[in-house]
């Protein structure tokens, strides 16, 4: 055996290697299922009934915000902008829902409001405040205080997470909304629970 064909032969083998264990990577398995979602019926900003049911059979964003937030909200509705964005660059069918946590001054018509300044296509929903904190409870999220203007945050303290649920209401992985090119792992995350069997 020649010293050139030797070398062409562990080459080809580490190749071999190299794009064995790539695969095996890009088949990862979806997350694990870490909880459930509760059953909902929220009324969205167009006056469109939303419930936990419509969004089953395909993975779903889901985060919590509230209109009069100045802090960490700004930062989740950008986010949740790219990626909407990305999902429609890529075609990958993504529903994106926010559950306001100030459901008394955040009416279908200020989500309406809120919607058309931010160039909102999502899901903006309201409910009644114990279904709103029922269903954050099932995400397993800090949502504490009540509105109050005269407070810093307007004394709601909720989480900044944005949450992939599953086609069955389960919820399957919490991301920093902070966190630079999240939009792509959530993608690549929804994909993989899309092509699961």
């Amino acid at each position: 055996m020649t010293r050139r064909f030797s070398a062409l032969l562990v080459f080809s083998v580490a190749t071999v290697v190299v794009l064995a264990v790539g695969c095996q990577q890009a088949a990862a398995p979806p997350a694990p299922a870490l909880g459930r979602v509760a059953d909902f019926s929220f009324v969205d900003q167009d006056g469109a009934v939303v419930t936990r049911r419509s969004l089953d059979g395909e993975p779903w964003v889901a985060s919590f915000f509230f209109t009069r937030c100045q802090t960490v909200c700004p930062i989740i509705t950008g986010r949740v902008k790219q990626l909407e964005a990305l999902a429609s660059d890529r075609s990958t069918p993504l529903r994106i829902v926010s559950f306001t946590v100030d459901p008394r001054h955040d009416q279908s018509t200020v989500l309406k409001q809120f919607a058309d300044a931010n160039e909102v296509e999502w899901s903006l929903v309201t409910g009644s405040e114990s279904a709103i904190k029922a269903v954050a409870r099932s995400f397993s999220v800090a949502l504490e205080g009540e509105a109050d203007p005269g407070q810093p945050d307007f004394g709601i303290l909720h989480s900044g997470h944005l949450i992939l649920v599953d086609g069955n209401a389960n919820i399957r992985t919490y991301y920093r909304s902070s966190e630079d090119g999240v939009e792509d792992r959530i993608l690549a995350d929804a994909r993989r629970l899309q092509t699961q069997p």
